[in-house]
C-alpha cells in the first residue's frame, strides 16, 4: 500500500497530470439575462467555444455582468473587473469597449460584432487594433443606404421615415447622421425617435399621434433586448418597418438587411480562444463580416398591403410567412 501510495503520488508530479485552473471569461454585456437576444447570445458563445475545442468548466469559465441598459454602468464594470482581473473580456458595445479600454487597458478584451470601432476612436485601424482590444466589428453605415433603398422601393413616395435609435449609443447618433442625407436625397425627411425612460409605450405614442411613412430601427444591444416589442408596433399601428438585424423581421418588421448574426458570434470566439491562449489583441486583426441577408416578412407584407416584387423574393435568405 506504501508503494502504491508513493507511485500515485509520483505520478501527479509528472507534467501534464494536473490540470490547469479554467481561464475566467466574463461577458460585459448592455441589456438583460432574460431578453431573448441575450439568451442567443450566450447560446451561440458557448456553442463557438466548442467549436473552438474549449470545454466549459474545464478550460474556462463564463461569467456575465449586466448593464441593463444603462451605458453609463460601463465604467464601474470595467474598474471591477481591473481589480478581479479575468483572463479575457467580450464587450457587445462601444461604450463597454471604450471603457475597458481607458479603466483597464491590461484585460484582453474581445468585441463582439461592434459598428465600426475605428470611426468611433476605438482602435486606429482594423489590421492594426493596438492597446487591448481586438475581434469582430461591423460597418453598419455601409448597408444603410441599402436599407433606405429597399424601404423606399417596399414604400414608394415615402415622405417621412421615423428612424428609433438610442443617443447614448456614440454610433447610432453616427448612423443618424449618415441618415439624412440619403432621406433627403429619396424625397424623405426624417424624424428622430430617440430611445428614452418612457420605452416602448412613449414609442408608440409618438408613432400613433403622427404617424410616419415608415419605421427604422437603429440596430443598438438595449433596442434588440426590446426588440420582440417594437418589431410588433409595425404591424400594431399598419407601418413598414425595417432593420438590419434579422430578429425584427421574426417578430413583425417588415423586412431587414444586414449580416448573418450568427456566424460572426461563432468566429468571435475564435480571438476568445488566441487570447485566453497568451495572444495579444493588438497582434489580432479586426474582423469584419463579407456577407449579408434581406429577410422578408410576406405576412406583413400582405397585412400592409404591399406586394412583395419577385427579385426581392429570389434574394431573400428568408421569407416569413
Amino acid at each position: 500500500m506504501q508503494r502504491r501510495s508513493f507511485l500515485l503520488a509520483a505520478a501527479a508530479l509528472l507534467p501534464g497530470a494536473a490540470h490547469a485552473a479554467p481561464k475566467r471569461l466574463v461577458l460585459l454585456a448592455t441589456g438583460s439575462p432574460e431578453q431573448p437576444f441575450s439568451v442567443e447570445t450566450l447560446a451561440l458563445m458557448r456553442r463557438g467555444l466548442a467549436a473552438e475545442g474549449l470545454r466549459e468548466a474545464v478550460d474556462y469559465t463564463l461569467e456575465t455582468s449586466w448593464a441593463a441598459g444603462d451605458y453609463g454602468g460601463f465604467a464601474t464594470a470595467a474598474r471591477q473587473l481591473a481589480r478581479s482581473r479575468p483572463d479575457a473580456v467580450v464587450v457587445m458595445t462601444i461604450s463597454a469597449a471604450e471603457a475597458m479600454r481607458d479603466l483597464a487597458p491590461e484585460l484582453p478584451t474581445v468585441m463582439l460584432h461592434l459598428n465600426d470601432p475605428v470611426a468611433v476612436g476605438l482602435v486606429p485601424s482594423l489590421a492594426r487594433p493596438g492597446g487591448n482590444l481586438t475581434g469582430t466589428a461591423t460597418n453598419t453605415a455601409d448597408i444603410l443606404g441599402k436599407t433606405l433603398d429597399l424601404l423606399a422601393r417596399l414604400r414608394p413616395g415615402l415622405a417621412e421615415v421615423a428612424l428609433v435609435f438610442n443617443p447614448a449609443n456614440p454610433s447610432n447618433q453616427r448612423m443618424v447622421a449618415q441618415a439624412e442625407a440619403p432621406l433627403h436625397a429619396r424625397g424623405a425627411r426624417p424624424r428622430l425617435l430617440p430611445w428614452g425612460g418612457g420605452g416602448v409605450a412613449a414609442l408608440r405614442a409618438a408613432l400613433r399621434a403622427q404617424p410616419p411613412g415608415a419605421v427604422l430601427v437603429i440596430p443598438d444591444a438595449v433596442l434588440l433586448d426590446h426588440a420582440p416589442v417594437l418589431a410588433a408596433l409595425g404591424p400594431e399601428l399598419g407601418l413598414p418597418m425595417a432593420s438590419m438585424i434579422r430578429l425584427f423581421p421574426e417578430h413583425g418588421a417588415l423586412f431587414s438587411y444586414g449580416f448573418p448574426r450568427p456566424p460572426l458570434v461563432l468566429r468571435t470566439m475564435y480571438f476568445v480562444r488566441r487570447v485566453l491562449e497568451g495572444a495579444r489583441p493588438a497582434d489580432l486583426p479586426i474582423e469584419q463580416p463579407s456577407q449579408f441577408e434581406l429577410v422578408l416578412n410576406a405576412r406583413v407584407a400582405r397585412q400592409l398591403g404591399i406586394a412583395l416584387p419577385l427579385d426581392l423574393l429570389a434574394q431573400a435568405e428568408a421569407v416569413i410567412e
